[in-house]
């Protein structure tokens, strides 16, 4: 008898569970099985997407760069949707390491699923049409500060409610960054220090009906600056 080994079911329960975390399987599994799937899982890439929360199809919901990232390349994501549309559109979450100073054009385009993205604390270069046409997006937040290369950043992204800049926008205009993004109801300049170009009154979405905060210092020049001036049927607060 001292070669039987005892196991509850709960704690093999566990494991399956935890198997199935990993590999995207659903559904009953043996022990007898278990030893080769724990072998087969692949050991965490130093450098890649990785990702998690799988539903009950194996599809996973959220996706985390992982590794010595500096820059996302162009085109990154878009292209891994159009090569595998049902896994990759299936994605919610994406997490951008801080190490990250460079998000390339197009990078994010057509996620359409993704609703929440966590940018890096750090200062940050946005390629043209980054995250273009991500519907699920409902806010966004720049930590550092942000230029914004070429235009139409998040053009279309209509569940945008809330963009919060914690620093500066730089570099470049605010250019067509949010045209069509109809639903955008605050755009926080807080932490601003100047007030940056806007390129046309469409480039905000036409802004109706939100609230635009600035500092308080910079309230009035902000209000009579270049096509600022023409954004009437908005709310400014200075703070």
């Amino acid at each position: 008898m001292s070669d039987i080994c005892t196991v509850k079911k709960s704690t093999l329960d566990g494991i399956a569970e935890a198997i199935q975390s990993k590999t995207g399987e659903s559904g009953r599994m043996l022990p007898s099985e278990m030893a080769g799937k724990i072998e087969d899982i692949p050991s965490p890439p130093t450098k890649g997407l990785v990702f998690s929360e799988y539903d009950s199809d194996g599809y996973p919901h959220k996706a985390e760069f992982v590794g010595s990232w500096t820059s996302i390349p162009k085109a990154y994501c878009y292209f891994l949707i159009w090569s595998n549309q049902t896994f990759a559109r299936n994605i919610t979450s994406i997490k951008i390491p801080d190490t990250v100073i460079d998000i390339g054009s197009s990078a994010f385009q057509d996620c359409r699923t993704l609703a929440t993205v966590d940018l890096p604390d750090n200062d940050i270069e946005l390629g043209g049409s980054a995250f273009q046409n991500c519907k699920a997006l409902t806010s966004i937040t720049f930590k550092r500060n942000v230029a914004f290369n070429v235009n139409a950043h998040f053009n279309g992204d209509t569940a945008l409610t809330s963009v919060t800049f914690g620093g500066d926008v730089i570099n470049q205009a605010i250019a067509n960054s949010f045209i069509n993004c109809s639903a955008v109801m605050l755009y926080d300049f807080s932490h601003a220090t100047f007030v940056p170009p806007l390129y046309s009154v469409a480039s905000l979405g036409h802004a109706n009906g939100c609230v635009i905060k600035v500092p308080q210092a910079l309230l009035a020049t902000w209000q009579n600056e270049t096509n600022w001036s023409g954004l009437t049927n908005v709310t400014w607060q200075g703070v």
